[in-house]
């Protein structure tokens, strides 16, 4: 029996193969790229969504936080800016605040307007102590005698914002107070969640991160 590799024979063989070597290659391909995309791609508990309703973010500004974060393992800091006057407000809020963030910054008159119990974590004294500077007398937003956000610009008390330097990061404008929550359905708050883990609570640490980098 002739078993002679030759040059017609590979040609041949190709012709009747070909179809099942290019699966098996974009197999490999498939793998090697499914490999990658779970090695580098950042994960939900590395990254930290922020979403305000105030007129704008200071881009530079924006980028410091990064660094600070990144020692608690946070890979991404994004920034979701809506603001309440612009059209269809209130979906966007249900979408890309409350059904993406981790943090919002939202007016007092967003607030009045929400179930509060529904949607943000309480601030208990494991919070306040935990990750609520002492330097100032920060004042606490409350619906039905229970605290859900640090009050962290003032409409009318310049004294009260003088003691931060939240503009640096956030354009308020003039139109009402604004509070720093925290969104209860966050995966990176820790025991807070029913569904997220103890140990990603990246979002507590970025909740006293912003206060204490931005106040005196």
């Amino acid at each position: 029996m002739d078993n002679k590799i030759t040059k017609q024979r590979i040609i041949q063989k190709l012709s009747y193969d070909w179809l099942k070597y290019i699966g098996v290659l974009l197999l490999v391909i498939i793998f090697w790229v499914g490999i990658f995309t779970l090695r580098f791609s950042i994960k939900s508990h590395e990254e930290i969504i922020l979403f305000t309703s105030a007129e704008n973010i200071a881009a530079k500004e924006s980028k410091k936080a990064l660094g600070a974060l990144a020692d608690k393992g946070i890979k991404k800091v994004t920034y979701t800016v809506y603001s309440r006057e612009s059209q269809n407000y209130q979906s966007i809020l249900q979408l890309k605040g409350l059904g993406e963030a981790d943090l919002l910054v939202l007016s007092a008159a967003d607030l009045d307007s929400m179930d509060c119990a529904r949607y943000f974590v309480p601030i208990d004294d494991a919070i306040a102590e935990k990750h609520i500077p002492k330097n100032i007398q920060f004042d606490i937003y409350k619906k039905d005698g229970v605290g859900y956000g640090v009050m962290v610009f003032s409409k009318d008390d310049e004294n009260y914002n003088a003691q931060l330097n939240f503009n640096k990061l956030i354009s308020f404008g003039e139109g009402d107070d604004y509070f720093l929550v925290i969104n209860g359905m966050s995966q990176n708050i820790g025991d807070y969640s029913p569904t997220g883990k103890s140990k990603n609570d990246a979002a507590l640490f970025a909740f006293g991160f912003l206060l204490s980098e931005y106040s005196e």
